[in-house]
């Protein structure tokens, strides 16, 4: 069905809150891109994934949430099968990208941090640009085989749930498999090096801090702010996404797409484009350098 299974009231709140969301994020965003490029304090590696990041917040919301909010206005899907698979297409590579970057500047403040002097983990211009090229081929690579381009497109499809077009329920056991392998790649990987990244990097300032604390008292505030900002950054990154991979996590367990909790998928894509809003301000806007 193409008809929304939501009351009039909540789909124009969806539809308001993502017209916020696109406004906010897209100005946060493009004023991000906007200064890294103009500022010559700002080419180092460290910047460019965090341009990287904001070109795919960017995508995100300004070629993607753009479909729920015409959907949702017209309370009903309009805008025909093309568009459909272009939806399923640009979702899953925006996203994706966004999740993937983000692993990649914990790693690069993981290798800054904690192995400064190791050659093969220092990342330089080269290899910064080697990393995001990988990246996003690899995203864009697993979105269109997400697409089923070699089963008649048959894997994208609208879903009146989520407002959105994306991966259709599973019902074979091979379908299964592929989801699940997916939200592997796309979510539990990069989880898996966050965590180890940010864990590593607090147990090295600590253990710096214990040796310096008598000679530089403001080390202990040092460590704080750098506690906070990973908290931070940790913290959204897991609250913006588990809901997204909580999605697919039932749909392998329930054997009906009709089981599957109604408001989950529009909470899950809702708060996918929230954290392309905030990536900004916890990426750029906490930074010295960037506010220098």
């Amino acid at each position: 069905s193409t008809d929304l299974v939501y009351t009039e009231g909540a789909s124009y709140a969806q539809a308001i809150s993502l017209i916020i969301m696109v406004i906010c994020g897209s100005l946060g965003n493009g004023f991000v891109s906007y200064t890294i490029q103009h500022s010559k304090a700002l080419q180092n590696t460290t910047f460019a994934f965090i341009l990287s990041l904001a070109v795919a917040n960017l995508g995100a919301l300004l070629l993607c949430a753009p479909f729920p909010i015409i959907t949702s206005i017209a309370r009903r899907y309009i805008l025909g099968r093309a568009l459909c698979h272009a939806n399923g297409f640009l979702n899953n590579l925006f996203f994706c990208a966004s999740i993937f970057t983000l692993a990649l500047i914990a790693l690069h403040k993981y290798s800054s941090v904690v192995r400064p002097l190791n050659l093969a983990f220092l990342l330089t211009a080269r290899r910064a640009k080697s990393c995001l090229v990988a990246v996003w081929a690899a995203c864009a690579s697993m979105s269109l085989l997400a697409l089923g381009p070699f089963s008649g497109w048959k894997y994208i499809v609208f879903n009146p749930t989520t407002v959105h077009c994306g991966i259709a329920f599973p019902h074979t056991v091979t379908e299964r498999i592929r989801m699940a392998g997916l939200s592997a790649v796309a979510f539990i990987i990069p989880l898996g090096l966050m965590i180890y990244a940010y864990l590593r990097i607090y147990f090295k300032v600590s253990a710096h801090e214990r040796r310096l604390t008598h000679t530089r008292p403001n080390v202990s505030q040092l460590k704080r702010k750098l506690t906070v900002t990973l908290c931070l950054m940790f913290g959204t990154f897991v609250a913006c996404w588990t809901p997204f991979f909580v999605l697919f996590a039932v749909a392998l367990c329930v054997s009906d797409a009709s089981d599957l909790p109604p408001s989950l998928g529009r909470v899950a894509y809702w708060c996918g484009y929230l954290n392309c809003c905030l990536n900004p301000a916890l990426y750029c806007f906490r930074t010295t350098a960037f506010k220098e």
